[in-house]
């Protein structure tokens, strides 16, 4: 395992976790009977589209300098083990859905956390202080989709 990652590594593997839960997301669309399931899971697949968007341009964005700094650090599951794990209990209920995508916005806020914590410059650590407070924020956007999915 390696235990040195960039800081685009870091961003990399989060991109790559959106792109895998975008594509899971609306797969998923395609198995569920529930109409009000469906509209969740395509809210939640557009959710994932956006921060994957929003994760380029801050990439794009940053300093080579920022970018190309080797830390102490490990993400300790692929994207496809993650959900793998996470589909092992899911049923087709809309709090079922629901707290997928809690656990997945769960993950990338603590990811970026840890990532947070073993920054070596303020920069870096103010890069991760807002990725997770981005997380954070997507988060209370999915439970206000939740709520308005069950009003439907």
């Amino acid at each position: 395992m390696q235990t040195f990652q960039t800081v685009t590594d870091v961003l990399d593997n989060a991109q790559n976790f959106h792109r895998y839960a975008e594509s899971l997301y609306s797969d998923l669309q395609q198995s569920i009977d529930d109409e009000r399931g469906r509209m969740l899971l395509n809210y939640m697949a557009i959710h994932e589209h956006d921060m994957g968007s929003k994760l380029q341009l801050i990439s794009d964005n940053a300093s080579s300098t920022i970018l190309g700094t080797w830390m102490q650090f490990t993400v300790e599951q692929s994207p496809q083990s993650f959900f793998k794990n996470l589909q092992k209990n899911l049923g087709e209920s809309i709090d079922d859905i629901a707290s997928m995508g809690q656990d997945a916005d769960s993950y990338l806020q603590d990811v970026f956390q840890d990532a947070r914590d073993t920054a070596p410059t303020q920069d870096i650590k103010e890069l991760f202080d807002q990725l997770a407070a981005m997380e954070t924020l997507e988060k209370q956007a999915l439970s206000k989709a939740t709520n308005s999915v069950w009003d439907v």
